[in-house]
């Protein structure tokens, strides 16, 4: 008996959930706005990228849209969000009074 062989994950689309997720920008942009220093801001990215893997876990979970096939690549959801994430609170936090 063969491999059981999945689809690929398009690289386009691992960005764009990692980049464009909603949980990601929402929760990277609080972070960085109550960040009182710069590096904190590595912290909202965590964050934010931590908060966008749990929604997309839930999104497999109950199979919404296609993230069942892109669940399996959550690794590089997360360094996507990661990378993201650190603008996203880099504009929270300069946009904080």
């Amino acid at each position: 008996m063969g491999p059981d062989l999945q689809p690929d994950v398009d690289v386009l689309e691992l960005l764009a959930y990692g980049a464009l997720n909603p949980a990601t920008i929402a929760a990277a942009f609080y972070v960085g706005r109550q960040a009182d220093e710069k590096p904190k801001i590595l912290i909202a990215a965590f964050a934010g990228a931590f908060a966008g893997i749990v929604l997309l876990y839930f999104a497999a979970l109950f199979k919404i849209w296609d993230a069942p096939m892109l669940g399996r690549a959550s690794g590089g959801v997360f360094v996507a969000g990661l990378a993201a994430g650190v603008i996203y609170g880099w504009i929270g936090h300069a946009t904080r009074k």
